[in-house]
């Protein structure tokens, strides 16, 4: 396990006319992306982990202040 260690996957979105840059932290349990040559299932299984957190964060933006900070609107 890679303690201590974590990354940010940084997106832009393109929705409802809308564009925004939105940044997901992530810590030692989805470093194992990065070791080597990661296995197919891992790999579908962090996009798939992004994906949801993508869309929860979508979802929540106007309401939660917290997640809404993770985003930034782009004109």
């Amino acid at each position: 396990m890679e303690h201590g260690r974590s990354f940010t996957a940084v997106l832009d979105v393109s929705a409802r006319e809308e564009r925004w840059r939105v940044r997901l932290p992530y810590g030692s349990e989805e470093m194992h992306i990065f070791n080597g040559r990661p296995a197919a299932n891992l790999v579908r299984s962090i996009a798939f982990l992004i994906s949801i957190h993508l869309f929860e964060w979508w979802e929540t933006k106007d309401r939660e202040r917290q997640l809404a900070k993770l985003g930034e609107r782009l004109e």
